[in-house]
């Protein structure tokens, strides 16, 4: 798979104005990939690593996009700047007829890296309809993002309460998805530890 460079990817961040917050977020996902998927492969499992690097970094890249209002978004200490508030708005308009992050993902980079773009649609697929069965990069790269509460990497537990509280309004009170969310995040870190022999609080 043709892949880019990690400066082209800071390089969409900085065109797309993508707010300094999510950036950090998703250097940190890409940094946590990267050890899991590195202790992955040196136990013999047949991981991409640059995939899962490059996979991790641009998994957030619209993920303001998604956001109905990005100047109520300082949870993480971080308010917008005009720019980034600019650019958010003509992006809502753009990618009006797109409701996750990975489809705006996938369309700003199909033409240059389409096998890219494919990888990065269907792991945000998974991710949206709680699909258990993942390949490993896939399956690192989501679970490295659900370590990852804005840039301080967290207990699974802890970062599923933030994510019921932040999500309440788009998944509902439906029970059976958040416990079928939280089972599926659960079983892939069982699957990384038992691929690395340690327990689940050592990865």
């Amino acid at each position: 798979m043709k892949l880019p460079s990690v400066e082209y990817c800071f390089a969409l961040f900085q065109q797309y104005d993508v707010p300094k917050n999510i950036v950090e977020h998703c250097k940190k996902v890409s940094e946590v990939a990267i050890g899991v998927a590195e202790k992955l492969h040196a136990k013999g499992i047949a991981i991409d690593v640059k995939l899962v690097q490059i996979g991790a970094l641009l998994h957030d890249l619209m993920k303001a996009v998604t956001i109905k209002d990005l100047t109520e978004t300082n949870k993480f200490g971080y308010t917008p700047t005009r720019k980034e508030i600019e650019t958010w708005r003509t992006l809502r308009t753009r990618f009006a007829d797109k409701k996750h992050e990975s489809e705006m993902n996938a369309e700003l980079i199909k033409d240059e890296y389409p096998e890219l773009a494919q990888f990065i649609l269907h792991e945000g697929i998974l991710s949206s309809d709680v699909i258990t069965e993942r390949d490993w990069e896939e399956k690192v790269i989501h679970y490295a993002d659900w370590r990852v509460l804005g840039t301080k990497v967290v207990p699974l537990e802890e970062r599923f309460a933030d994510f019921r509280i932040r999500y309440a309004q788009t998944i509902g009170s439906d029970d059976r998805k958040w416990r079928s969310i939280r089972e599926a995040e659960r079983k892939a870190e069982k699957e990384i530890a038992d691929a690395l022999h340690v327990q689940p609080e050592k990865l």
